[in-house]
């Protein structure tokens, strides 16, 4: 449904991850004088079962599926319902949202807000006719968030837990006419909203991770988190 070839290159060549196999040789031999020969190198075939396969091997436990432990993690990968939307922002065209929110085996409510460009997404058509809704004006905080891979800041919301919030709530909460609840579970009734699918397996890049302290925050509509002793959230790119 989603697939960064530009990010999954970059994991590979940071972590000495071989892709696609290495080019072979072909040999061959004429029985008229005994001539022999090497022939050109044969290139192989892309394929991104494969190449999922070698980068999640090589990445090993560093891609933390269990999400049960304390921040921070570098990679995550599990299986969940995904929601695609539009990154609708005044500064930045062609971006796309995913969202995951899972519970692990404490119960315990995890976001999963994933970024990327909507070139890298397969299956879909265009975002959907509604009216446009909310819209963040953090979004160029959370744009420096995923340029930078998180490690740099200059906006107004200064620390890590702040600026994942406004990522968590632009998840969530943009396209809404309003955030009263009328939405809440609904998704498919907001703007910029592009489709779903259930049962994704994922592979992602995380660049800020984030354990919500519930006294600090009173977040309302989707963001809030009922039932929940605390709420993670991790902000990622591409897949």
């Amino acid at each position: 449904m989603y697939w960064s070839d530009r990010a999954v290159q970059r994991v590979a060549e940071e972590n000495g991850i071989e892709l696609a196999g290495r080019r072979s040789w072909t040999f061959g031999l004429s029985l008229i004088g005994l001539q022999g020969g090497f022939g050109p190198k044969q290139r192989m075939t892309r394929n991104r079962l494969e190449e999922t396969r070698r980068v999640l091997r090589h990445i090993g436990s560093a891609a933390t599926e269990s999400l049960d432990t304390e921040p921070e993690a570098a990679y995550v990968r599990g299986v969940g319902k995904v929601e695609f939307a539009e990154f609708a922002a005044w500064h930045t065209q062609g971006a796309a949202l995913m969202h995951v929110q899972v519970r692990n085996v404490h119960g315990q409510r995890i976001d999963l807000c994933l970024f990327g460009s909507m070139d890298n997404l397969r299956g879909f058509g265009p975002s959907d006719g509604f009216a446009d809704g909310w819209t963040s004006s953090a979004a160029p905080a959370v744009e420096e968030l995923l340029r930078t891979r998180g490690r740099q800041n200059t906006s107004q919301w200064d620390c890590q837990e702040s600026r994942s919030v406004e990522a968590l709530k632009i998840v969530l909460d943009q396209g809404f006419s309003s955030v009263s609840g009328e939405h809440a579970g609904r998704p498919e009734t907001r703007g910029f909203t592009i489709g779903h699918a259930g049962h994704c397996e994922l592979f992602a890049e995380i660049y800020t991770d984030v354990v919500l302290d519930p006294a600090r925050w009173n977040l309302e509509g989707e963001s809030a988190a009922p039932n929940a002793s605390w709420s993670a959230d991790r902000c990622g790119s591409e897949r």
